[in-house]
């Protein structure tokens, strides 16, 4: 699953005295506050932050530097305030990053306590959906707050939107092999989709095509068409399991490859068309720091 990354760092900047200590670690929460918008902090009656997440572990300040560390712990998990989607319903994620100066005991990079769910967005008729996510945090210490919502930096996540659908892509190559109207249609029960070879988002050397609505355990066939004949590519393909190879009964690259370029050699492809998980989510992206704790002071 792509998606954006957000790096976790502890600063003290002088303020009031902390209920931290001086080597023993006290219970310790960091709260996620967020909020969408549809212009970039200049949305006129811009909504609250709002609780989306805790995560809980302990903190203490270094014996001889003074550096604030937050233990973490290998099975932490982020407290979501808003329930798990339903299963196959597309949401977004933010990966958490742990600045390794300020944090002990960091989860692996696929843990939950490494991967904030972005809350539902609010659905408001005659408005475009929000395409930005402010993000800040509170922290607390044995119970008070030692940074507050206006304290902590904000994070600014943009948002692409999320697309779900059938999702097939080819090496870009073939771009000097189709016809310039082929067609491809993927129709699934009484839905069908069609998209023009150059409506494919090019991505590296991939052309990716999305097909959009076409999802489940109901079979696809996929056609593509050219001068008013068709090719048939797949037939009731089965597209739920992902780890299985593609059954193909014609491939583009054996209808369309020249068989010879213009330079003498005959053309290459990293391979046949690959089929890959139905929801494409913006790619991964690192927006800078969020800092988590900003209100530091020295410890009694």
């Amino acid at each position: 699953m792509r998606v954006s990354v957000a790096r976790l760092v502890l600063e003290t900047r002088g303020a009031p005295q902390s209920n931290a200590s001086r080597g023993a670690g006290k219970p310790a929460t960091i709260e996620f506050h967020g909020r969408y918008l549809r212009e970039l902090r200049r949305q006129d009656g811009a909504p609250e932050f709002a609780l989306v997440a805790k995560l809980s572990g302990s903190l203490a300040f270094d014996e001889k530097t003074l550096v604030p560390r937050f233990t973490i712990g290998a099975d932490a998990e982020l407290e979501h305030e808003e329930p798990k989607p339903e299963e196959g319903k597309p949401f977004r994620q933010l990966k958490l990053e742990f600045e390794p100066e300020n944090f002990l005991e960091i989860p692996s990079a696929e843990s939950a306590a490494c991967r904030l769910r972005l809350p539902t967005p609010p659905e408001v008729e005659g408005e475009p959906e929000p395409r930005h996510f402010e993000l800040t945090t509170v922290f607390e210490v044995a119970g008070a707050a030692e940074s507050e919502l206006e304290v902590s930096d904000v994070l600014d996540v943009p948002l692409g939107p999320i697309r779900v659908g059938l999702v097939v892509e080819w090496p870009s190559a073939l771009d000097e092999s189709v016809p310039t109207d082929l067609l491809l249609v993927a129709k699934q029960g009484g839905i069908e989709r069609k998209l023009e070879w150059l409506q494919g988002d090019l991505d590296g050397d991939r052309r990716r095509f999305l097909f959009r609505g076409i999802l489940g355990a109901a079979p696809v066939d996929l056609n593509a068409v050219s001068h008013g004949k068709t090719f048939v590519l797949w037939e009731q393909q089965d597209i739920t399991q992902l780890d299985k190879p593609s059954v193909w009964k014609n491939t583009l690259e054996d209808v369309f490859a020249s068989p010879q370029a213009p330079d003498g050699r005959k053309p290459s492809f990293v391979s046949k068309g690959v089929l890959r998980s139905n929801v494409v989510k913006p790619v991964d992206s690192s927006f800078g720091n969020l800092d988590a704790v900003d209100a530091f002071g020295e410890e009694e």
